[in-house]
């Protein structure tokens, strides 16, 4: 049993690295739901785009 909890995109590429540590450590701490059994499981919903492409 887990409850995935999807963080959206940031503004920067280096917010998106540092919430990506951040999901890894809560992740490594097998955190669950207070009250239920659930396992929390973070994860990033960032779209990772070419370093020279445009928009």
């Amino acid at each position: 049993n887990t409850l995935t909890v999807r963080l959206n995109s940031l503004s920067t590429p280096r917010d998106n690295m540092a919430i990506r540590e951040i999901c890894q450590t809560l992740n490594d701490y097998e955190a669950v739901f207070p009250g239920t059994n659930p396992r929390l499981f973070f994860k990033t919903a960032t779209l990772e785009t070419a370093r020279d492409q445009e928009f």
